[in-house]
């Protein structure tokens, strides 16, 4: 579901100017953050803005995830041209295996290397049972669990303390579990 139609659903109104504030002071003295969207690029975030006007809004690069199916190559270049259309930088792009059936992949990855402004930063195979954490245990030997990501960050922590500062940048609204932040700097106050 869009975020207009979210929003609307569930009878509040999103503000463009507060998500931008809010990404502010997420980010400040981050190194690194990530913004995702949500439904594709060219979303509507409430009645008259994009997620694209976003992107534009708060200067960011893109990465954009390509559903590998037929058609994929049409809509990852229309994609591209209005990420640059926007004046925004392509910094990459992730191949999503969602038709396991799909029978000229290769074709088609070969053809989105060859097309796209940006490298490739990977393909997710496709998932026997779609849920959560299916994408990251697909890339790894299996997803960590909340306690152990927040051991493993102290732990980094630590072990480093000259380069890092662990801290938490709020709690989630569904569990109220922290959601951490790791900065690795060789300033990291």
């Amino acid at each position: 579901m869009a975020a207009d139609a979210a929003a609307a659903e569930a009878g509040i109104t999103v503000d463009f100017h507060l998500l931008a504030k809010l990404w502010a002071e997420l980010t400040q003295d981050r190194d690194f953050a990530l913004l995702e969207g949500a439904g594709g690029w060219q979303v509507p975030i409430d009645s008259t803005r994009f997620f694209p006007d976003l992107a534009v809004h708060l200067q960011l690069p893109v990465v954009l995830v390509v559903g590998l199916r037929l058609g994929c190559i049409n809509h990852a270049l229309l994609t591209a041209q209005s990420i640059a259309a926007r004046g925004l930088r392509l910094a990459g792009w992730v191949g999503n295996r969602i038709d396991p059936q799909f029978s000229r992949l290769d074709d088609n990855v070969a053809a989105l290397h060859r097309h796209l402004p940006a490298p490739c930063l990977g393909v997710v195979p496709p998932l026997a049972q779609p849920a959560l954490a299916a994408p990251a245990s697909a890339l790894h030997e299996r997803y960590h669990t909340h306690d152990e990501v927040g051991a493993e960050l102290l732990a980094v922590a630590a072990a480093y303390p000259a380069i890092t500062k662990l801290d938490t940048l709020g709690y989630s609204t569904t569990d109220g579990r922290a959601i951490w932040g790791l900065k690795i700097s060789d300033n990291p106050v």
